[in-house]
């Protein structure tokens, strides 16, 4: 699960193209669900001068390559 919300930022279809990547698959086989919201993080899940992309693309491309070895 992502765990930050995409409000049109494509951040799903973004870790898509890395899951896919990593994993030599097409994209079309790759599905992204966000997490649930966390009321109890409060200002930590907003979305304004987004950094998602530069803080989950190296550990998403990780386990990617981790599900591939396995």
């Amino acid at each position: 699960e992502l765990p930050r919300t995409d409000v049109g930022t494509g951040i799903t279809t973004a870790m898509a193209m890395v899951i896919a990547d990593e994993m030599d698959v097409p994209v079309e086989n790759v599905e992204v669900p966000m997490s649930d919201a966390r009321p109890e993080l409060l200002f930590n899940m907003l979305t304004g001068g987004s950094c998602t992309l530069r803080a989950l693309i190296p550990p998403v491309r990780a386990l990617a390559a981790v599900a591939r070895g396995q």
